[in-house]
């Protein structure tokens, strides 16, 4: 289907249904029903669903209606009603049960730059005859066949063609070979992840059984090395479990809330957890292959379900903290007489900062990254000359050395000569190198907003920087020291003079995945005093 392909999913049973109004004219309305028929549920007895009352277009009228058995009764709520539009009423007839809900003349989502996604402001019924433990289960029972490596589903998994070794039998030898060696827990979950992650491509073939949760058995995973979310998730956890982990695939939606109060299907991805002796959780995401972490640091928070036998409740990912994904950016630079700046530049992270500098060193040719430097520098002056430029590891999906980026530079007339005067800015204030600075900006646009802030993720930099001026200058006039800080950001910096050395530190975190609108005031207020900065000037002065 059209849209698809850039996710690697080529399916071509799933089709776009479009109908055409001809001659419509402004004022006009449309009234639509839709029906959708089931023919083969994903979980036997179990019925669930969802209806929205609100779009980005004005509703003059919602209803939904659900029918069902007495014997199976709706556990229901509606989420972002704070109003009370949404109208219910029940009736007993003939052993079934009918719910209506209905909502008239309801107001238009207006959307907003980086808003939460639609299906967590808007007016949702979430409806549903079954609990978290009931649908873990029921996971399991539908996963398990295609996992265990005894089962019918995977020992009639025939060889690739050509290779006469069982499939079953090639997963477990590659699970011996790749924890050969390894002392630790640690080294064995990542030789295992890492071989998952970027031995076996994210490609999404025709559908079959019950889609979108139930994987294709893994020995074919293996074997044909592609699959999309849930044979991936179901393939590590069956191999982390040859290597003695408690494995289980794991029901999550990255790219939204999952309400809790209600049992329904509100999942779009599959990812991999191991129970730890003190039965608590890790979670592992191999549709990443460029994460060193092992799980996208967007899938903090997440909303999560294991799939075990005896059935979990509804948990959440655990938060990352903004220094678990933060860029560090070090630099050594010296400024002349003349003006000439020149510098060396170290540019690292963690978390997602390091994949950030994966993805931009992975999509360019070597050339290509050395014109992306330039764009960067050209930010820091107009006469900047990139001098080399060294990136580790190589290749950049070693994931077991982080990122380093390191560049040399100069430019040519970067302070200005005035006299017994240095007029400049410290290079590395300039946020010129930090790919992720920009976010702050981006994020910060509107004046005003009504729904919150929605990221994603948490994020920062810390920067240091030495620069050496000429002697006998001194400060003239410089920035004074700050911090502003609130429960959702951080902005520091700190600069002393000592000898012939300027020292500067300057660090931002973005604290928390979503800020509320009434925090953003305070945001953007704060996020203006950091962008503010970076036109910050240095006046030096030569004593007599």
């Amino acid at each position: 289907m059209e849209g698809f392909e850039y996710m690697d999913i080529y399916e071509p049973n799933l089709r776009n249904k479009v109908i055409t109004f001809p001659d419509l004219e402004r004022g006009d309305a449309i009234e639509y029903f839709v029906e959708y028929d089931m023919f083969e549920t994903r979980f036997e007895g179990v019925f669930d669903g969802n209806h929205y009352f609100q779009s980005t277009e004005p509703i003059l009228h919602s209803r939904c209606v659900v029918i069902g058995p007495e014997s199976k009764p709706l556990d229901w709520k509606v989420f972002n009603d704070e109003e009370k539009k949404v109208r219910f009423k029940r009736k007993r007839k003939s052993g079934r049960i009918i719910y209506r809900w209905w909502a008239d003349e309801i107001e238009q989502v207006i959307k907003e730059d980086v808003m939460p996604p639609f299906g967590d402001v808007t007016m949702l019924l979430l409806f549903s005859t079954t609990n978290w433990r009931e649908f873990s289960r029921k996971v399991y029972e539908l996963s398990e066949p295609m996992m265990s490596l005894e089962s019918e589903a995977n020992m009639s998994v025939m060889p690739a063609e050509g290779d006469t070794t069982p499939p079953v039998d090639a997963i477990r030898e590659t699970v011996k070979e790749l924890i050969k060696g390894k002392e630790t827990d640690e080294e064995k979950l990542r030789a295992i992840y890492y071989y998952v992650a970027q031995k076996i491509r994210y490609l999404g073939l025709p559908l079959s059984g019950k889609e979108a949760i139930e994987p294709h058995p893994v020995a074919q995973t293996f074997r044909d090395k592609t699959g999309v979310c849930k044979d991936k998730s179901a393939l590590l956890a069956t191999m982390l479990r040859l290597a003695g982990f408690d494995a289980y695939v794991v029901l999550t939606n990255p790219m939204g809330k999952v309400h809790s109060e209600i049992a329904a299907t509100q999942f779009n991805h599959m990812i991999t957890a191991i129970r730890l002796p003190d039965g608590t959780y890790r979670f592992f995401d191999s549709t990443d292959d460029l994460c060193m972490g092992m799980l996208p640091t967007y899938e903090a928070e997440k909303g999560v379900l294991i799939a075990t036998p005896e059935g979990e409740e509804f948990m959440h990912i655990p938060s990352i903290p903004a220094s678990e994904n933060a860029g560090k950016i070090q630099a050594v630079s010296r400024v002349d007489e003349t003006g000439k700046l020149t510098s060396k530049v170290t540019i690292s992270g963690a978390g997602l900062y390091d994949e950030v500098l994966r993805m931009i060193v992975r999509q360019n040719k070597p050339e290509e990254r050395r014109r992306f430097v330039m764009r960067l520098l050209k930010q820091i002056s107009p006469d900047a000359k990139l001098i080399s430029l060294s990136i580790s590891p190589n290749p950049i999906t070693n994931l077991y050395e982080p990122v380093k980026l390191e560049i040399e530079y100069e430019a040519l007339d970067y302070a200005t000569v005035a006299g017994r005067y240095l007029l400049l800015r410290l290079p590395m204030a300039t946020d010129a190198l930090d790919v992720m600075s920009n976010t702050l900006s981006y994020i910060t646009q509107l004046e005003t907003r009504d729904y919150p802030v929605y990221l994603g993720y948490t994020i920062g930099t810390e920067t240091n920087e030495t620069l050496e001026i000429p002697p006998g200058y001194m400060f003239r006039v410089s920035p004074d020291n700050f911090k502003v800080e609130d429960a959702n950001f951080l902005f520091t910096v700190n600069q002393r003079l000592e000898g012939k050395r300027i020292f500067y530190n300057k660090r931002y975190e973005l604290k928390r995945c979503e800020i509320p609108a009434s925090d953003y005031p305070n945001l953007r207020r704060m996020v203006g005093q950091f962008t503010d900065y970076r036109n910050s000037q240095l006046v030096l002065k030569k004593a007599q």
